[in-house]
């Protein structure tokens, strides 16, 4: 999660976004020049078994945990 909103966006292949909001796992599948915007403080994490190349803007400092989302 970052202290402000992130932008995500693929530019080559697809990746499942997983977002925690409210306790709750959003899933939106994000495919080439598909973007998403994560509200501040989210919880996110990226699913790629195939591999992904995207842009992103991360404001900073970034925090990092295991167990969710």
């Amino acid at each position: 999660r970052h202290p402000a909103d992130e932008v995500v966006m693929v530019i080559e292949g697809s990746t499942t976004m997983t977002l925690l909001i409210d306790g709750v796992e959003h899933q939106r599948t994000l495919n080439p020049m598909q973007m998403i915007v994560v509200p501040e403080l989210t919880w996110h994490r990226f699913s790629t078994p195939d591999g992904v190349k995207v842009l992103s803007i991360s404001p900073q400092p970034s925090d990092h945990q295991i167990d969710h989302p």
